[in-house]
């Protein structure tokens, strides 16, 4: 397969670069491009290509989409903090090609957000709390894992109060805890990444994934409910 990095020169581009295999990515995107084989801009890339996977920032939605749409290439969008007028852009781009769209590329996530699902509909919570911690370099906080777990527990009926503690600092990978306290019992679910390649491989799975799908967009359950 051949895959379109955008956000090549980041952390996770370039470990996205690194599980894909280099022979394997026909075109390596970054605005900070300075050097040879990297394009600054994803329109300056005319050849062929199966997939792109946008490890970029929210902020190159309406180019990464447009791109996307225009050349008729699968898409998968791994940045966070979109705001409302860009996931229009994604809704309105999804019509015309297949868009996986995800917030953390690991099962374990995703087993932990549905395990929040079942304890919001079966526990009578009283408070909860979120705690996330990433690099120092991460711009972006609240996470938009957190951000997910959240809207899971508002979903449910829970009050949008819950605060979320976020921490920058050091260089490790994603740390997120949930707790949820009942009259009685207080129950804390806790997801540590252990590394970078965990994103990436969810991220060659996803694009594994969408380029056998019909226009829509997509996420982790799909992926998830496609294995099993």
């Amino acid at each position: 397969m051949r895959y379109i990095i955008n956000g090549a020169l980041g952390l996770m581009g370039r470990e996205m670069i690194r599980v894909a295999g280099e022979e394997n990515v026909c075109a390596k995107v970054d605005k900070n491009a300075c050097s040879d084989g990297y394009f600054s801009k994803i329109e300056g890339y005319l050849g062929e290509g199966d997939v792109i996977v946008d490890f970029s920032s929210h902020l190159a939605t309406y180019d990464v989409c447009e791109y996307a749409v225009r050349r008729k290439i699968p898409l998968v969008i791994a940045s966070t903090s979109h705001t409302c007028e860009e996931m229009q852009e994604i809704y309105r781009s999804c019509a015309t090609i297949p868009i996986f769209l995800s917030y953390n590329f690991s099962g374990g996530v995703f087993a932990i957000n549905e395990f929040i699902k079942i304890l919001s509909s079966t526990l009578e919570i009283k408070k909860a709390e979120i705690f996330e911690k990433h690099h120092k370099d991460k711009k972006d906080a609240p996470s938009g894992t957190a951000i997910t777990f959240k809207d899971t527990l508002i979903s449910f009926g829970y009050p949008d109060d819950i605060e979320i503690l976020s921490v920058r600092e050091g260089d490790g990978y994603a740390e997120h805890t949930v707790r949820l306290e009942m009259d009685d019992e207080i129950i804390t679910v806790k997801h540590e990444a252990k590394n970078r390649t965990l994103f990436a491989k969810g991220a060659v799975s996803a694009a594994e994934f969408i380029i056998t799908q019909k226009n829509g967009l997509y996420g982790m359950k799909d992926l998830i409910n496609k294995r099993f």
